[in-house]
């Protein structure tokens, strides 16, 4: 057997030499084992490339050498049990066994232990003979630690037992040993001339014995991944043990491989720094993942453009690219660089999956508001109707019992059919909860999905989704095998574990692109430039820790004196130097080296050990000017780099920056109709001149001022024009919405309480006015009467229509009952002569402000008390609390209070007032602070002598309307405003061109 053995770099060159030597051909092939299909791939173009050998050379890893022998073996056809969470639940249900159940089952121990029994297994060890050791061992440590490795030793020989017996399937043990015993007289081996291994470091004990196996039996030449450097103190337990120990090995000399600052990477983890700083190396930080890949992003485009470097000689790598792969594949789309590689994400990265996850935990997340809200909103959703307005008013915000309350046919989206699918749902997910067959859960689960899952809509990808989420059903089908029937909560359980565990893959298939891969999957490889990412603390290296299960100790004790081979886990820490060692050496000509300065949040993150050891070894100081520091900021990243390796839009965004940008966008061909807009609105809203259209200052304010006047004005919306002239363009010329108000079970909708006050106290004066009896009852009549009204709209179980907890709704009801008790007591008291004769009636009226301007006034007047002897009226309107002083003469214009007034105008010439006169307006409020009842009068000189300020005061908001002028106005009211997001208050600017408007000047001096 021959026996080679160098760094990789060297040893591809030998390998290539040697194979090519070998003149595979015909009645010559060869078979090469090595750690990848990725490394097999790249071995078979380096072998094209340097030697022409194009055939008759076959590459195959371990795992499918074994599947080829397994396929000789014609007596066997069970297939081999499915390695997924079978073997979790196979696990977790011999730990429920007594003698087995010695530890608490947590999702982070039953994993712990997978992985322990799995090294055990790969280790080939003997359960007996490591139970007898343990029993007869006297070493303190084994003595102390007897209970526990005996429960462990239990634990896997049953585990292996029980895999064993899965009807229908074959163990991997059962599998592996078969394939081994096919080995030696292996037809499709023996058809090889020669068998070559190649890229190891290290064999797993299984790897080990199929090994042992071909080297006995077959011409074997072994190149093994080992060299005396400092680095690969990883593998010289295994190459000491496993090949020195057993053979001659000759060590690759003569053979020189371009590395990129090779001398600076050979001083690594030595004592040794490199004579010169390496030209070749580029170390660079970045205060974010953008702008570390907006930097990687330029320099790949220059090397391309400027250097001639192909796209397939360039990769990026880090020690994980989990934080990647969503910014990378679009960075590199944005600057049209291709890639060849795929990155694995969880199903709830799509929104698909997302959909699925929540309509399944509806029962367990209690039907929560925002879950039932994301289901019947989701594109995937099969019941395409307006579920989600239902929801919105519906003031239920969890719980099954919550939602069978508070659908009422009152809400304004009401449909019966929603109620019924809940019902559906919470009996279906119920039923998935209880203890059945698996066949029967599995088929129920699948029923419930293609009933709700619109797979109509899907995309290519969706479809791919879809078939593993059944494909994840389906598989329950082998439980069975292990327990007929699910436990309580199992079968959901196990579907949200599996579910969670399922990758998706994005595939980004350009054989010429750059190559992205973290380090494990780089092992073997090399390229012309490489990026190294992420180099930062706890990163790379990545944080090792002991085993808890099978514990370094007697990791150590099986592979020294039991001969089994097993690693202990603190040898990971010399892996990861291994690792840094050959990711370095992957790269020919170039190098770059990146760390990130901080993390999403903006907390300062700390350089890697092995970079702060780099830079040694480079003679290179981080601290200094030795690193690239990329800017934090956009604009300041544009100017570090060749403006001709900018993209479009960071072209555009590099010139909009600039004083003056419209020459250099017209030079760059840039200059579109978009642009010169964009240009022109951003000058405009620099500059601190008059008022413009982005102010609020429109061209259509006539044709605006007709389609109000149509529609009629009313108080309050005078009154939101007097405010703030912005808000009422928003509403009234623009014709946006506002959006709902929000309810709480907690306390009564502001607007509800208003409504109760306004149609208690109309039933109450109606009927005291329709039975003749108005101002001749006493006190405790009047109580009653009012008491009656309420309870003529609401009573004790009215909480249901409204949404609010049963407890709070009782004290409400209370505080209703005694405030208007107390309040009709105390109006009966002003009445003097005068009775309340009309109620909630709708008026309107062409008013003339001048003999110019006419503007057509509605509103509804909440109540109008008539003294027959005097031929005079009052008109009064309800509030639900007091602002401002008693006085409305002084308060109309301060607070823009302005019901009163335009009610006595629109009633005093309403023919039901003919003959007449008007007595003063007030406003009733029947709460002021803690005490009940306070009148806000307008007396009438106050109406009379008022007149002329309040019709100028008109004229000048109906000039807004006709000019066009719909500024901002910021004030306390902002606060409750439904447009505050698209308003653009907060600009200083616009405040300020605003403040030199005379309109808002007029506004202002007419409020005082």
């Amino acid at each position: 057997m021959n026996n080679f053995y160098a760094p990789l770099r060297a040893l591809e060159q030998k390998f290539i030499t040697y194979t090519a030597e070998l003149g595979p051909g015909p009645g010559k092939p060869v078979l090469v084992l090595c750690p990848s299909a990725r490394v097999a791939a790249h071995l078979q173009k380096q072998l094209c490339q340097e030697k022409g050998v194009v055939s008759n050379i076959y590459f195959k890893t371990f795992s499918q050498l074994l599947e080829e022998l397994d396929q000789e073996n014609v007596q066997q056809t069970d297939p081999l049990l499915p390695g997924n969470r079978l073997h979790e639940f196979l696990l977790k249900t011999l730990l429920s066994r007594p003698g087995l159940n010695l530890y608490r089952q947590s999702p982070g121990f039953l994993t712990a232990l997978r992985t322990s029994l799995r090294d055990m297994a790969d280790s080939l060890a003997d359960p007996e003979i490591l139970k007898e050791y343990v029993q007869n061992c006297q070493e303190p440590f084994l003595l102390q630690e007897q209970q526990h490795l005996l429960w462990l030793i239990s634990v896997y020989q049953q585990y292996l037992n029980q895999m064993n017996k899965v009807k229908g399937f074959r163990s991997y043990q059962v599998f592996f040993n078969q394939a081994l015993a096919q080995a030696e007289h292996s037809a499709y081996l023996q058809s090889f001339h020669q068998i070559v291994v190649y890229g190891f470091y290290e064999l797993t004990g299984r790897q080990l014995e199929l090994f042992n196996a071909l080297r006995a039996h077959y011409s074997v030449s072994v190149f093994w991944a080992y060299d005396s450097h400092a680095a690969f103190a990883f593998g010289k337990k295994f190459f000491d043990t496993n090949v020195l120990g057993s053979s001659s090995a000759q060590k690759v000399t003569g053979v020189n491989v371009p590395i990129a600052a090779q001398e600076a990477v050979d001083c690594l983890f030595t004592a040794e720094q490199a004579q010169t700083r390496p030209s070749q190396m580029h170390l660079f930080s970045a205060a974010d993942i953008e702008g570390e890949l907006f930097y990687v992003a330029k320099e790949i485009l220059r090397l391309h453009e400027q250097e001639g470097i192909a796209f397939e000689d360039i990769a990026i790598t880090a020690r994980s690219l989990e934080g990647y792969k969503t910014l990378l594949p679009e960075v590199m789309r944005q600057n049209f660089i291709a890639l060849n590689t795929s990155f694995s994400f969880g199903l709830l990265s799509q929104p698909l999956g997302v959909m699925i996850y929540n309509l399944l935990s509806l029962v367990r997340t209690g039907f929560e508001r925002s879950s039932l809200l994301a289901v019947v909103t989701s594109p995937y959703f099969k019941h395409k109707k307006q579920w989600r307005y239902l929801i919105e008013q519906c003031l239920a915000q969890r719980d099954f019992a919550q939602w069978k309350d508070l659908l009422r046919p009152t809400l304004k989206n009401y449909d019966p059919d929603f109620m019924a699918w809940l019902q559906e749902c919470r009996a279906c997910l119920e039923f998935l909860e209880h203890s059945h067959k698996w066949a029967t859960l599995q088929e129920t689960l699948l029923t419930f999905l293609e009933e709700n899952v619109d797979t109509s809509v899907f995309t290519a990808q969706e479809k791919t989704l879809w078939e593993q989420v059944k494909h994840i059903i389906h598989n329950f089908s082998r439980y069975e095998f292990i327990e007929e029937y699910a436990g309580e909560k199992e079968f959901l359980d196990e579907f949200f574990a599996s579910f969670l565990q399922e990758q998706t893959h994005q595939v980004y298939d350009e054989p010429n692109g750059v190559s992205v891969a973290d380090v494990m999957n780089l092992r073997g490889l090399h390229f012309k430039v490489l990026f190294v990412l992420g180099m930062n603390e706890k990163v790379f290296p990545q944080i090792i820790r002991e085993d808890p299960v099978l514990k370094d100790y007697f990791r150590r004790i099986m592979r020294d004196q039991l001969g089994y081979w097993i690693n202990q886990k603190m040898e990971r820490f010399d892996e990861e130097r291994l690792l840094f060692y050959t990711t370095l050496q992957a790269a020919e000509k170039e190098i770059y080296v990146s760390f990130l300065r901080s993390d999403a949040e903006g907390k300062p993150l700390v350089p890697s050990m092995y970079l702060v050891e780099l830079a040694r070894a480079a003679r290179m100081n981080l601290q200094s000017e030795d690193v690239l520091r990329v800017s934090a900021h956009l604009p300041q990243r544009l100017k570090q780099v060749d403006s001709r390796l900018l993209t479009q839009q960071e072209m555009s965004l590099l010139i909009a920056l600039q004083p003056r940008p419209q020459e250099p966008y017209t030079r760059a061909g840039l200059l579109d109709e978009a642009k010169q807009k964009s240009i022109s609105a951003a000058k405009a809203l620099s500059v601190l001149g008059a008022m413009g259209p982005y102010d609020g200052a429109v061209q259509s304010g006539e044709e605006i001022f007709t389609l109000c006047n149509e529609k009629k004005f009313s108080p309050s919306s005078l009154r939101d024009l007097a405010t703030c002239p912005m808000k009422y363009f928003f509403s009234k010329a623009v014709g946006l919405k506002e959006k709902d108000e929000v309810c709480s079970r907690s306390e009564w909708a502001y607007n509800e309480r208003g409504n109760a006050y306004h149609a208690i106290l109309m039933d109450y004066y109606e009927r005291l006015y329709k039975d003749g009896l108005s101002g001749q009852l006493f006190e405790s009549a009047l109580q009653e009467r009012v008491l009656a009204s309420v309870d003529k709209y609401y009573q004790p179980k009215s909480y249901q229509s409204f949404g609010i907890y049963p407890v709070i709704w009782d004290m409400i009801l209370q505080d209703l009952k005694e405030s208007l008790a107390e309040f009709v007591t105390k109006d009966a008291k002003k009445l003097e002569n005068f009775i309340p004769s009309i109620f909630e009636t709708e008026f309107e009226k062409i008013y003339e402000i001048n003999p110019q301007l006419k503007i057509k006034l509605k509103g509804i007047i909440d109540r109008i008390d008539l003294d027959v002897k005097s031929k005079t009226f009052r008109v009064l309107d309800y509030k639900s609390s007091k602002h401002g002083g008693k006085d409305l003469a002084v308060e109309m214009f301060k607070r823009v209070i302005l019901q009163p007034f335009i009610y006595l105008i629109l009633a005093q010439d309403d023919p039901k007032m003919r003959g007449c006169l008007p007595d003063g307006a007030a406003l009733l409020n029947i709460k002021d602070g803690n005490k009940i009842y306070a009148r806000q009068e307008l007396s009438p000189d106050a109406f009379l002598t008022l007149r002329p300020r309040v019709n100028d005061f008109l004229a000048l908001l109906m000039s807004f309307l006709k000019k066009g002028h719909f500024f901002i106005n910021p004030s306390d009211f902002c606060q409750y405003c439904p447009y505050t997001a698209i308003c653009r208050k907060d600009s200083f600017r616009t405040f300020i061109r605003v403040r030199n408007e005379a309109d808002f000047h007029k506004l202002e001096e007419s409020k005082q």
